[in-house]
């Protein structure tokens, strides 16, 4: 959430002084006046700690009610509205159906919180509502906490832009349409969108700051939603957070370092998380290429010939891999430029090498198409006699719809035989399909 401190103080001095050029220095003074937080940093804070407090969703109205007050009052001249300010210090603080943008102000905490877009929504709902209940506020603070979401989980600009139109604003204006016609507001509606829009055009964070601050109007507020986007997408120079982090007092970074500290832990368990699903699936890769898992549902099948462990044994040789016994061929005309081969000449093969995969019988004399789920399977006489080549198990059966006669193949059929007839074969092979899709 540092992005929309920075916002707030570096617009402090502008905004009810405004600059229409991107050529100024931030946190520089204005006209002898020194940047300062306000209760754009504030609340922004109270809702950071309003997160990190609530220990069941549900509850997060009535703990945002009571965070938003614990850390807001010690401030009673920080730049609070009217309406919010008797909210602030009422007795009974209830919703009162406010558009403005102190929704969006404050809500960036929970895009950089939250654990998937639609989370990101819900508890925007939640800590908006409690003030700001109008259609317009509850919209303003989603849009900006979907943005940060989406920008924080790798969305590219063209498609925030693409989601912003489709559930939100229509932005059909650039920031240098906009700069000419643009006041001082401070609803939702005429401030969300315009900083949405100054994020986009943005290079880079500084860049997307100036946007903001060079349109005038309520220039730290309009900073400080930006900056939480642009930080979500571009990152924060850590000079600038440090610069930044100076003019807080110590109440305000504790909360600050307390989130990112969060941030931080959550960071790390989803990088768990993501290394934990990389080995599970490389091993799954493993196992399926080397034959241990067909093994292991082939035995449990064994013990017990259920309909889901059956199930799962035909889904494991979906995917799996298997070898196959059989020769090599050469064609008629490479046998006959081998015949007066010379030593230390090299010859290209005018034809493809023939595999010739071998067949088995059964007492009856059925013929069988043997697989094996790895060379382990095979006896050491028998694999002695061939070549052997691994494949999927799905162009195994594709190799056995030809020879006439054949009833099935036989998975392993000298230690632990499953024997796959032809329809079987068939219906393995299409879900083969379906998996690979």
């Amino acid at each position: 959430m540092i992005g929309a401190i920075i916002g707030d103080i570096a617009g402090s001095v502008y905004e009810f002084d405004n600059i229409h050029t991107k050529d100024f220095e931030l946190f520089a003074e204005h006209h002898g006046k020194s940047c300062f937080f306000t209760d754009d940093t504030v609340m922004t804070c109270a809702v950071a700690k309003a997160l990190l407090d609530c220990e069941d969703p549900e509850t997060l109205p009535e703990v945002t009610v009571r965070t938003l007050r614990e850390v807001g009052q010690p401030y009673p001249r920080c730049g609070y509205g009217g309406r919010f300010y008797r909210w602030m210090y009422s007795r009974d603080p209830k919703p009162y159906g406010s558009f403005g943008n102190g929704a969006a102000m404050r809500v960036s905490p929970v895009g950089f919180l939250a654990d998937s877009l639609e989370e990101a929504l819900d508890l925007s709902r939640k800590v908006t509502a409690v003030t700001h209940n109008h259609p317009e506020g509850m919209k303003g603070a989603e849009a900006t906490a979907a943005v940060i979401y989406l920008a924080r989980t790798g969305r590219s600009k063209e498609q925030i832009r693409a989601y912003v139109r489709e559930h939100y604003y229509p932005l059909d204006e650039t920031v240098d349409e906009i700069r000419p016609h643009y006041v001082h507001n401070e609803t939702c509606q005429e401030t969300v969108p315009q900083a949405i829009q100054c994020f986009l055009e943005g290079e880079d964070f500084v860049d997307v700051i100036r946007n903001c601050i060079s349109l005038g109007g309520d220039s730290d507020t309009l900073a400080a939603i930006a900056g939480a986007m642009a930080e979500a997408f571009f990152g924060v120079p850590d000079e600038l957070r440090d610069r930044a982090l100076e003019y807080l007092d110590e109440n305000l970074r504790g909360i600050f370092w307390e989130f990112t500290l969060r941030l931080i832990e959550k960071d790390a368990e989803e990088e768990a998380e993501r290394d934990a699903k990389k080995d599970a699936e490389e091993a799954e890769k493993d196992a399926l290429r080397d034959g241990t898992l067909l093994l292991d549902v082939k035995r449990e099948f064994a013990e017990d010939p259920s309909e889901e462990s059956f199930a799962r044994l035909c889904a494991a040789l979906a995917l799996s891999f298997v070898t196959i016994p059989g020769s090599f061929g050469f064609g008629s005309e490479d046998l006959e430029q081998l015949r007066d081969a010379k030593v230390d000449v090299t010859y290209t093969l005018k034809e493809s090498l023939r595999f010739r995969p071998d067949f088995l019988r059964d007492k009856e004399g059925g013929l069988y198409f043997p697989i094996f789920s790895n060379r382990e399977q095979m006896p050491e006489e028998y694999a002695s006699q061939f070549s052997a080549i691994t494949v999927t198990a799905r162009e195994a059966m594709r190799m056995a719809e030809g020879p006439e006669g054949l009833q099935g193949l036989v998975l392993d059929p000298f230690t632990e035989p499953f024997e796959i007839p032809m329809p079987l074969a068939e219906q393995i092979k299409e879900l083969a399909d379906k998996l690979k899709e």
